[in-house]
């Protein structure tokens, strides 16, 4: 609720009504539940397993990008770079939950291709904090009159 009320200007533009917001986040929860399913029924990942995964590898990869594309620190802090490097690790790494609950999928001798994505993820959440030490630095008080997180 707090994106359609208090951010609905900064994510849909000056036009944007609350209706509008609501509408759109609806709509993208839908699409969101229905292919989720629909993509779990179709690989046969009944514990969701794969799609838990999927989710580790946009949360560690987007930001960065993300932050890149505004050009701005606002709306992000170091602590959260150093969230996403730590989730990279704890999730891909040989010892993690998913490896200690179904080494059939995901040990290494059984899918090494999950540990190569995780090698990748985790150099994209590194270049993440790159991307964000090279953006320009937040104003000690924001055009609301609120000081930002470091």
């Amino acid at each position: 609720m707090r994106t359609v009320t208090y951010e609905r200007v900064e994510i849909w533009g000056e036009d944007a009504t609350l209706m509008e917001a609501i509408k759109t986040c609806a709509l993208q929860v839908l699409i969101f539940f229905v292919s989720l399913n629909l993509l779990r029924v179709e690989l046969g990942d009944v514990s969701m397993f794969k799609f838990w995964i999927f989710t580790q590898v946009i949360i560690c990869c987007a930001p960065g990008f993300h932050w890149e594309r505004r050009g701005t620190r606002i709306g992000a802090c170091w602590q959260l770079n150093i969230v996403l490097v730590l989730v990279a690790i704890m999730s891909f790494n040989p010892w993690n939950m998913w490896a200690l609950i179904s080494p059939q999928f995901f040990s290494v001798s059984n899918n090494p291709w999950y540990y190569v994505v995780g090698c990748v993820t985790l150099l994209l959440a590194i270049r993440g904090c790159f991307v964000y030490k090279k953006l320009p630095k937040k104003p000690e008080v924001l055009p609301d009159g609120k000081k930002p997180i470091f």
